[in-house]
């Protein structure tokens, strides 16, 4: 496997669509893991790299947060994310 160094930006947080990577808590531990918010949860700034957002498809996360059992466990039934795509922004326009 390989792993990457965290990646903290602070003028971004962790809110509704936001994609970042997972880690093991060690901040050399981003790989290729990655989770979307459902909510604002401002205690992850700081913590987890912030690589990109949703643009569309909200109404996908919506359905994935219906199912999900997102403080008991695993989800209540199985979910895949199908297709993505990927729009690149120059951070130097």
């Amino acid at each position: 496997g390989y792993r990457i160094d965290l990646e903290i930006d602070p003028a971004l947080s962790h809110t509704r669509g936001i994609l970042s990577t997972a880690n093991t808590g060690r901040p050399t531990s981003d790989g290729s893991q990655f989770f979307i918010m459902y909510e604002t949860s401002e205690f992850l700034d700081g913590k987890y790299s912030i690589f990109g957002e949703l643009v569309s498809g909200m109404e996908t996360l919506a359905a994935f947060e219906a199912v999900s059992n997102q403080f008991d466990g695993p989800p209540t039934e199985s979910l895949k994310l199908m297709t993505a795509s990927i729009e690149v922004e120059s951070a130097n326009p």
